[in-house]
């Protein structure tokens, strides 16, 4: 742009490929005139400005996060089994109504961590909570978790926790202005299994939108008795809506 260009006596704003000659090229700098004669050569390099290298723009720092923190209200059917009569233990069942609050999520890109936890409670006072936290590759979430149950007994109640392996996948999809996101895991040891899910919608506002959808889960704990050959099971079924705020997942 600072100098302008002759080819065999023809102004040129382009510098094509020169092929056989003599050619006369020729620059003219500010009135300052440069006259050359090639043969097989292309333009002088020295003629042609330098390459503009224009370097990528940085990685954007951050971390990012999905997920979805909500309310949850629902029933739950909870049992507990003993394979013998026992002074202390009965076995019980019941279906009741349950209120939760549940956040599931994670931060980071491919590599990152990840996390769920339910925390569950019905009108008769009593208490259980399920959770998980891990590493995240990519949809795939490894990591541990427990679970907890109330046993039932003749002179108090007793809250029992134990943990388990996890293994999670998740994962969204946009359709139209919503995005569909969910998950399940679970883990499993002879004396805790566990497995959880969740569906979640949401509307593409960008940052923090309403999240509705459903959450839920089982979890199994096996006790033997210390003193006795006596073997309980406590089993817990819960399903319920939601409803929340979470960032877009992605």
């Amino acid at each position: 742009t600072d100098a302008v260009y002759w080819l065999d006596g023809h102004l040129v704003d382009r510098l094509p490929p020169l092929t056989g000659g003599p050619h006369v090229v020729q620059r003219d700098v500010a009135g300052t005139w440069t006259t050359l004669v090639v043969r097989g050569d292309p333009f002088p390099p020295d003629w042609l400005p330098a390459p503009v290298v224009v370097p990528p723009p940085p990685a954007p720092v951050g971390i990012t996060a999905s997920g979805v923190v909500w309310g949850i209200a629902g029933a739950e059917a909870v049992s507990q089994e003993i394979d013998q009569s026992a002074s202390d233990v009965d076995s019980r069942s019941a279906t009741r109504a349950l209120l939760g609050i549940g956040a599931h999520g994670r931060v980071g890109g491919r590599f990152g961590a990840g996390g769920d936890l339910v925390l569950g409670f019905t009108p008769g006072g009593s208490f259980a909570a399920d959770g998980a936290l891990g590493v995240a590759l990519g949809p795939v979430l490894l990591g541990a978790g427990a679970a907890t149950a109330v046993i039932e007994q003749a002179d108090a109640n007793q809250l029992a926790v134990l943990a388990r392996p996890h293994l999670g996948l998740s994962g969204a999809v946009e359709i139209g202005s919503w995005t569909g996101s969910g998950g399940v895991g679970g883990g499993w040891l002879p004396a805790c299994a566990n497995a959880s899910g969740w569906l979640a919608a949401s509307p593409n506002t960008g940052g923090l939108s309403p999240v509705f959808g459903l959450d839920g889960g089982y979890s199994r704990l096996a006790f033997v008795e210390a003193d006795g050959p006596n073997a309980l099971v406590a089993d817990r079924w819960w399903i319920g809506a939601a409803v929340g705020v979470g960032p877009a997942a992605r």
